[in-house]
């Protein structure tokens, strides 16, 4: 069964991409557009406030930020009563914080940049409430993905190697998008 399944989702997705967005998915897609924006501008909370979170037992968390370069739309595809909506992020690293007071020991900084450059695909779960209203169910899709010009805001409170690490990693990424 699950080959099968897997079989359909590629068939339905292949037709998703080459038809482009039907008018039926130009809603669900807007508002994964708006979550990409609001999460890669360091609004986390602003982010998840679009999750349906009633039928959430735990809203999706992470216990650190992974730097994007870009995030974009790649495919979406209708399944029953669900619009699936594929988000590629390009991730820079990985970027964690210390608490104040730890970080207080060293000086002011208290954010740590690791480079880990990779792609990494979320696909997003659209449905309909009962409002007849979309909104992003629930699903693995933590609000983590802040972009260049976020983390570039932070470079004060890294220390000197995260920040040498983050600056090159980041003028690469720049110069290749």
């Amino acid at each position: 069964m699950i080959p099968r399944l897997a079989l359909v989702l590629s068939a339905v997705a292949a037709t998703s991409c080459a038809q482009g967005p039907g008018p039926a998915r130009r809603e669900p897609r807007a508002i994964v557009e708006r979550f990409i924006a609001l999460d890669t501008a360091g609004h986390g909370d602003s982010a998840l406030a679009l999750i349906w979170k009633e039928r959430c037992d735990v809203l999706p968390s992470s216990d650190f930020d992974a730097p994007v370069s870009s995030a974009r739309i790649v495919n979406d595809a209708t399944i029953a009563d669900t619009v699936l909506v594929s988000v590629e992020y390009r991730q820079l690293g990985r970027l964690t914080s210390h608490s104040r007071s730890r970080a207080g020991e060293r000086g002011s900084w208290n954010y740590v940049f690791t480079p880990q450059a990779r792609t990494d695909t979320v696909v997003f779960q659209v449905v309909l409430d009962s409002a007849r209203a979309f909104r992003l169910d629930c699903g693995p899709y933590a609000a983590n993905h802040p972009g260049v010009s976020r983390v570039t805001q932070l470079l004060v409170q890294m220390d000197d190697s995260s920040r040498a690490r983050w600056e090159a990693l980041a003028q690469q990424a720049r110069s290749r998008d």
